[in-house]
């Protein structure tokens, strides 16, 4: 069993891996469109999808294929594959190759109408967001469509060529240039550095347990993701759990790099402006809490909470740390009081007479 070893640090590796930020998106685009402060495009992805299309995803996020794919394109070396080579070399890889690892995920648990539900764990960072339901006729079709290689196989190639077509390759290019540059600046500044000191840099916030790896880890590598907007992703890539993936998106680390006194308490009283917040500022000023005990206090449901309480640690107005499966939430004073004093500083300006009273 691989356990963390949260005495270990390892130097960070960018790297452009264009099939991760492919293959991660559909993933994304059924689960996290509604994610406060996500990419415009997942919100706008989801809803032009076709029913066979979302259908045909479902049907791959619960095979696992999406995840095993990129543990053999890893294994493979072609980590710098343009996207068209990568589907090519999707389209040639072994039916049974793709089908050893996949499996009918753990991570849907049943329902009472027969479907499935996610039950992702409560130490997920898709726990708090993913109320899909999967219907009892898409697991129907994953259980027989795992059943045999090839037919996962031309799924899987199928419809992550109509994805890429009609739904990624746009968004994509789009900010190509952009990615890349970004990355250059990035290693220039954090190349080989400690994951603790690196991570957080990315979104501008405390990133708690971020330096506990898995027992073995060999790498741990930053990857370009463009829809992650304030958020980050960690998987590992391999079986044996030997390669930590961090997922950023490079425009909010752009931001990071030279972020200005305003921008960034703007996007704080943004983050205030909404009663629920304020309720739980209020309510951990008396103290950090445990998670449980703010939603019992805010009588919300527990994901409408969790909402809340990642777009305050998003906006850097709350710390989080992690025991196990449990987290406990903090106000990061020093940021609410530099909120409070911009907040003054500008009544005080608006107060300000424009010229000498005549």
């Amino acid at each position: 069993m691989n356990q963390p070893d949260a005495t270990r640090e390892l130097g960070v590796e960018f790297v452009d891996w264009p099939a991760y930020c492919f293959c991660t998106a559909p993933t994304a685009v059924v689960i996290g469109e509604d994610l406060p402060g996500a990419h415009g495009w997942l919100g706008e992805t989801r809803s032009s999808l076709s029913s066979e299309t979302e259908r045909d995803l479902l049907v791959l996020l619960l095979t696992g294929a999406l995840e095993h794919v990129l543990a053999l394109h890893y294994e493979a070396g072609h980590l710098d594959q343009p996207i068209p080579e990568f589907m090519q070399w999707l389209e040639d890889l072994d039916a049974l190759d793709l089908a050893a690892s996949c499996d009918l995920s753990s991570k849907w648990e049943p329902c009472e109408d027969g479907g499935r539900r996610t039950n992702l764990g409560t130490d997920s960072n898709l726990a708090d967001w993913a109320g899909i339901v999967i219907e009892r006729s898409v697991w129907d079709r994953a259980e027989l469509v795992i059943a045999e290689p090839e037919r996962l196989h031309r799924l899987l190639v199928s419809t992550l060529r109509v994805f890429w077509e009609g739904h990624f390759r746009r968004a994509y290019e789009v900010q190509r240039a952009e990615t890349q540059e970004t990355l250059e600046l990035l290693r220039k500044r954090y190349e080989g550095k400690p994951a603790s000191e690196v991570v957080p840099a990315l979104v501008g916030r405390a990133v708690p347990g971020v330096e506990s790896l898995r027992e073995g880890t060999q790498k741990f590598l930053a990857i370009p993701v463009f829809y992650l907007g304030p958020y980050l992703s960690e998987s590992y890539v391999d079986e044996d759990m030997h390669v930590r993936v961090e997922a950023f998106d490079p425009a909010t680390a752009r931001a990071q790099l030279d972020v200005s006194p305003i921008r960034e308490n703007v996007s704080r009283i943004k983050a205030l402006a909404d009663e629920t917040r304020i309720r739980i500022l209020r309510f951990l000023d008396e103290g950090e809490r445990y998670g449980g005990e703010i939603v019992e206090y805010v009588g919300l449901t527990q994901p409408a909470v969790s909402r809340h309480l990642r777009l305050l640690v998003a906006a850097g107005l709350l710390n989080v740390r992690q025991e196990g499966t449990a987290k406990f939430y903090s106000l990061d004073r020093q940021r609410l009081d530099a909120t409070a004093e911009f907040i003054s500083q500008l009544a005080n300006e608006s107060r300000e007479p424009d010229g000498d009273p005549q």
